[in-house]
């Protein structure tokens, strides 16, 4: 009988080979899904920086400047159900009224260019009716309004109008997944 067939010896040897041949792969596969979320993680980082870095030089820019919106002059800073509105003088054009908006997504960020004129309420119709809209989208971010109890103790605020000073202890918290800055209001 010429029959060939495999020993038991040779099947276990067959089998792990197999099974390093496996684990040799998942090693070099998982070593590129590491490396990739790495990137993506240091990307996210580097919007994350830049985006909350803008933020704190426009309110440490705070314009306390008399803006006409729907006919109420007045000095700007607003914060309501997740909309950041104030005038700024951070930025090429001068005085720049920025907008920040919490979304389901992420964070949406607009600016309009201010030059003495009368603004409607809606002040995202507004820029949107501009040529060139500077409406941008920070995904993944939010903002909060905080209000300093003590060091270590923050409340978060629903509403505020009009520029806070030093004294009140008002902080933005910009928060992006697992990276928050708190940044002070102190024009």
């Amino acid at each position: 009988m010429n029959q060939k067939a495999f020993t038991l010896l040779e099947l276990l040897v067959t089998i792990f080979l197999g099974t390093l041949l496996l684990l040799l792969l998942y090693q070099a596969f998982g070593k590129v899904a590491r490396d990739f979320l790495y990137l993506q993680e240091g990307k996210h980082f580097s919007i994350f920086i830049k985006a909350s870095e803008g933020l704190r030089r426009q309110l440490e820019n705070i314009d306390k400047s008399k803006v006409n919106v729907a006919g109420r002059p007045g000095s700007l800073f607003y914060w309501r159900n997740g909309l950041l509105v104030f005038l700024t003088r951070f930025g090429p054009g001068g005085k720049t009224i920025v907008m920040y908006k919490n979304t389901k997504g992420g964070l949406v960020y607009a600016e309009l260019l201010y030059t003495g004129q009368r603004l409607s309420s809606n002040l995202f119709d507004e820029v949107k009716k501009l040529p060139n809209p500077s409406i941008f989208f920070v995904p993944g971010a939010n903002i909060a309004l905080l209000k300093a109890k003590n060091e270590d103790e923050f409340k978060e605020l629903s509403s505020w109008r009009g520029i806070p000073s030093c004294q009140d202890k008002v902080f933005i918290k910009f928060s992006s997944g697992s990276l928050a800055r708190f940044i002070p209001i102190c024009p």
